[in-house]
């Protein structure tokens, strides 16, 4: 009895902590932005929110693990660091909407749809 009531409550952690789960969209060999942590320097003048948020584009390597990659620089293959899944972003060639074909492109400050004819 005991035993059957813990594996119920087990399961029901494992179905509801498991709810909002996504595989990862990254494949080797796509192009990726890397999150950049800014901290403020008056030393040297340099302000954390003025800086650039996203380091790249960094091209993925392999997998460590299901959520951990290693990040090489695209132009001369060099290692640059290996990181978690939720420090990334796609390169804008690779983010899609949800018909897989139209992509959003920022151009002065006006975003522009292109589609794909679906």
């Amino acid at each position: 009895m005991v035993k059957q009531n813990l594996l119920k409550s087990q399961a029901n952690l494992a179905k509801r902590y498991n709810r909002n789960w996504t595989p990862v969209p990254l494949k080797i060999g796509d192009l990726v932005y890397y999150r950049n942590h800014p901290v403020s320097h008056a030393g040297h003048k340099i302000t954390a929110k003025l800086l650039h948020r996203w380091k790249g584009p960094f091209k993925v390597d392999k997998f460590l693990t299901p959520v951990t990659v290693r990040l090489v620089d695209p132009t001369t293959g060099k290692f640059v660091t290996w990181t978690h899944v939720s420090l990334l972003k796609l390169g804008p060639h690779l983010r899609r909407q949800a018909c897989g074909g139209c992509r959003r492109v920022m151009r002065s400050w006006v975003f522009i749809v292109i589609r794909c004819g679906s």
